[in-house]
């Protein structure tokens, strides 16, 4: 039987797939962010004007905008995200993927009872690659112990910060320069 319709029609979903992702993503960095004019009240008095709007996207980008971490640990929750999928990732492609492959071209070669066999899985190559698995799992565990951290710092309450207003007068500080600033220029 030929599967030449299906490996088309994966072929076309995929082309399709990366055609409207590629669009999307075209789209999201040509438009601009909306941007008031001005800010008002409900009775019509002027809260922010479009510079001072201007002035404060500057200083929330100077700062690294949603880098700026949290009350509650953006460091350790962003270093276990990256390490739990990076860990996943080396898991997949230097063992799984490539036994995986193996086994298959085993299977429809010589059988299902040969690609299962002691005989086929302790070859020393298999035995590298199960190995090579210690790397991504490491990554995974670094990444499970920094999540373990934060949720235990969360629960017993050592990891939340005290006092929210430090993260946040930086920030006043630059925009207040910004502000100086432009007085000077005009």
């Amino acid at each position: 039987m030929r599967y030449t319709r299906l490996w088309l029609a994966l072929t076309c979903v995929i082309a399709v797939s990366f055609g409207l992702l590629g669009y999307s993503g075209r789209e999201v960095y040509r438009a601009a962010p909306p941007r008031p004019d001005r800010v008002v009240s409900d009775d019509g008095r002027l809260i922010f004007s479009e510079q001072q709007v201007r002035d404060g996207q500057n200083v929330w980008q100077s700062i690294g905008g949603q880098e700026l971490g949290s009350v509650w640990g953006h460091g350790s929750l962003s270093f276990a995200f990256w390490s739990i999928n990076i860990g996943l990732l080396a898991m997949v492609l230097l063992s799984l993927l490539p036994i995986g492959l193996m086994q298959t071209w085993a299977s429809v070669n010589h059988g299902m009872w040969y690609a299962r066999s002691a005989d086929f899985m302790q070859q020393p190559i298999l035995q590298k690659l199960r190995w090579l698995r210690m790397v991504g799992d490491v990554c995974f565990s670094a990444g499970i112990l920094a999540l373990g951290w934060l949720v235990l710092g969360l629960r017993t309450g050592w990891s939340i910060a005290k006092d929210e207003t430090n993260v946040l007068a930086g920030a006043g500080q630059r925009l207040a320069m910004a502000r100086s600033a432009d007085k000077q220029e005009s």
